[in-house]
């Protein structure tokens, strides 16, 4: 079976590169055999006259058909996830850059503290931008913390997968009173060994995306953008590219969502800065990219305004 994929188009031809191509068996298997050929001289000559890229798949990629189709630099491959990803290289193009798969950068130290505060650490020194934060573990730490920078203030617990589902959140938190009951409140019933003390982003006119990699066993660092904040897993509204990814591509992934009105202003609502968003995605996706140690690194939300982008939480998973 034999699949060649024009631009994005998909065109399937019954047992092209199978064993009968191959053995060229008399009877029924010659008169296959001399089908499959003849097909792929078509399928060279249609790919020939069109400007659309074409990469093909077959379960027999060194048949004589097959080799017919690389003689007329049609690349074959046996894999359909290689052919993919060849025919993405092939198309992706225009804003974006030249057509390609960016290289992996050179690896980087291994990261040694994967908790929240160490994954903020690592991708504010690549550039991504965070609100001021302490850690604190108790309240003598919490009231400095409130004397570092001003409220508002968000106050979490850490170490909780889904802090906002488990109540482990606290926004808006006016003074240092209000931050004092909101821990109080949280320890006793959490119990959590640290939170973090942080000074509350201006939501207003923001849009929040998720932006994260995960390390694939075939492909590598792939990496996600998408609607983010607490509605992530409900809405699904994500777009995915292998990592690094540069702004400009970015954009492109941002503005091909189903919700990129949102991003552009609705009822109105200003536009948000889609240059920022790009610029911390790429960032983002080449520092993983250079963290083989870092299977999982996540971003959500991702509050972007139209003045810009500010990282709110974020989160990893070593190997």
């Amino acid at each position: 079976m034999l699949t060649g994929y024009f631009g994005g188009y998909s065109a399937a031809t019954g047992g092209l590169g199978g064993p009968a191509a191959e053995s060229g068996t008399a009877g029924g298997g010659s008169a296959l055999a001399a089908g499959e050929l003849e097909t792929a001289h078509q399928m060279a000559v249609h790919a020939a006259r069109t400007a659309k890229p074409l990469v093909v798949q077959s379960m027999f990629p060194d048949a004589p058909s097959c080799r017919t189709l690389v003689e007329a630099g049609i690349p074959v491959f046996a894999s359909t996830e290689d052919a993919a990803r060849a025919l993405a290289a092939m198309t992706v193009a225009g804003a974006a850059g030249p057509p390609g798969v960016r290289p992996l950068p050179p690896a980087e130290a291994p990261l040694a503290d994967p908790g929240y505060h160490g994954v903020r650490t690592l991708l504010s020194g690549a550039g991504v931008p965070f609100p001021e934060a302490r850690e604190i573990t108790d309240e003598a730490e919490l009231l400095a913390a409130a004397d570092a920078f001003e409220g508002p203030y968000v106050l979490k617990a850490l170490h909780l997968l889904h802090k906002s589902d488990a109540g482990g959140v606290a926004l808006g938190l006016p003074d240092r009173s209000a931050l004092v009951t909101a821990f109080r409140e949280r320890h006793a019933r959490l119990g959590a060994a640290s939170y973090s003390v942080e000074a509350m982003a201006d939501p207003t006119d923001g849009v929040e995306l998720i932006v994260g990699v995960n390390r694939d066993p075939r492909f590598g660092p792939v990496a996600m953008v998408g609607l983010g904040g607490v509605l992530t897993e409900a809405l699904h509204d994500v777009a995915f590219a292998l990592a690094p990814v540069p702004a400009a591509r970015a954009e492109q992934l941002l503005t091909g969502l189903r919700t990129a009105a949102l991003l552009r202003g609705v009822r109105g609502r200003p536009a948000v800065d889609l240059a920022a968003a790009g610029a911390v995605i790429e960032r983002l996706t080449t520092l993983a990219a250079a963290h083989p140690e870092i299977t999982e690194i996540e971003v959500n939300p991702l509050l972007v305004r139209p003045d810009g982008a500010l990282a709110l939480d974020a989160r990893a998973v070593l190997a």
